[in-house]
């Protein structure tokens, strides 16, 4: 019994820190061309992950890391990449089963009776439930690093939650619809695209051809 237990441990501990995965994830690696190849499960902590890929820091400044599983080197998928790095989240990883989860649960309950901590040290957010502390991460702690909900229009910026709370409400990339193709435009650019699309001249008052949503 005891040798089943320490094998489900094994199987549940994060390839970077050697703790429970927490909300547990698994990287997206190549599916293998060779059928006595299996395809990689192991589990690494959503933050650990984040982390060693720098997904939390902007494209232009990651370093390159190793692009494949860390235990059985496995190629991950490559996807979008900058630099040799993978630019999304989506390129990296997925989230784990609903039986993986309720397993990741019962492990962390037999180790913590408080559940585990939010990683960011400001934060005393505690669960035991991974859906929990993933809604958490994604949505609610004003300290995870997230970047500008205007990223498609050209906005770089990156920063804590409650930051991006207040740079958004003067986010100069935020969309505007142009009247005149109803496109949704940067207003940073959208000067330049009556004048470059609509053949607007300077000298009329772009305010009217641009609605704010």
């Amino acid at each position: 019994m005891n040798t089943i237990i320490t094998k489900i441990q094994e199987t549940y501990t994060c390839q970077i820190c050697q703790r429970i995965a927490f909300p547990p994830v698994k990287w997206n690696v190549q599916t293998p061309f060779d059928n006595n190849i299996p395809r990689c499960v192991h589990m690494y902590c959503l933050n650990c992950t984040r982390l060693y890929f720098q997904l939390d820091t902007k494209i232009v400044d990651r370093k390159p890391v190793r692009y494949e599983c860390l235990v059985c080197q496995q190629p991950l998928n490559r996807g979008n990449c900058y630099n040799g790095n993978p630019a999304n989240a989506k390129d990296v990883y997925y989230h784990c089963s609903n039986d993986e989860y309720i397993i990741t649960q019962q492990l962390v309950l037999n180790e913590f009776q408080d559940g585990i901590k939010c990683v960011y040290e400001e934060c005393q957010f505690k669960t035991s439930d991974p859906y929990k502390m993933k809604a958490h991460n994604r949505h609610d702690c004003n300290f995870n690093v997230i970047t500008c909900s205007n990223r498609q229009y050209g906005c770089k910026f990156t920063g804590k939650r409650q930051s991006i709370n207040e740079h958004n409400l003067n986010c100069e990339y935020k969309p505007v619809k142009c009247k005149l193709c109803s496109l949704l435009i940067s207003s940073k650019y959208s000067n330049d695209h009556l004048i470059k699309y609509h053949f607007v001249t300077k000298n009329i008052d772009f305010s009217y051809l641009l609605q704010k949503l």
